[in-house]
């Protein structure tokens, strides 16, 4: 298992330049169970969840520095390889993606800071629906040399569903 490494201690970090998602079904598991009461945690664990991160510029556009994702159905698991999370207070998991033939990608041009992408970074249906969105952060080669540096701000959600 590969490793990475992240925050340096700043509060600020760069945008992540490599493909990626930020959990594997055990990590995902194990991160509702870390922020979670037992109680709740063991109700959740019943139902079906999902963990998504709601991401968005913050100030100018992120034109320079995009955020692109995978269609998931193009993703095969064996493109996703777990990887060791190491943060200041913890070991996490999380998936380095590889890349293959057929892979679908997309990005949001222009995106605004009042608008949000939504993105499905785990969910525990096992009814053959796409599980992961691997994503990433690319140079624009089409941005304007002026653009401004890419500012935004990530937030994780944990969403539960009845059975």
């Amino acid at each position: 298992m590969q490793a990475e490494s992240h925050g340096a201690g700043t509060g600020l970090r760069e945008p992540v330049a490599f493909v990626h998602n930020g959990f594997t079904e055990r990590s995902a598991w194990q991160r509702v169970r870390d922020l979670l009461p037992v109680l709740d945690a063991a109700c959740l664990a019943a139902g079906k969840m999902a963990l998504v991160n709601v991401w968005r510029p913050i100030g100018a556009s992120a034109e320079r520095f995009p955020l692109a994702a995978a269609n998931g159905r193009s993703m095969p698991p064996a493109d996703h390889v777990a990887v060791d999370m190491i943060y200041a207070d913890r070991v996490g998991e999380g998936c380095r993606c590889t890349d293959s033939a057929g892979q679908g990608w997309f990005y949001v041009g222009g995106i605004r800071n009042d608008e949000a992408m939504l993105l499905k970074c785990f969910d525990s249906a096992a009814d053959g629906r796409t599980c992961h969105t691997a994503h990433t952060g690319f140079e624009n080669p089409a941005a304007a040399p002026d653009a401004p540096p890419r500012r935004s701000i990530e937030v994780r959600a944990i969403l539960a569903f009845d059975a």
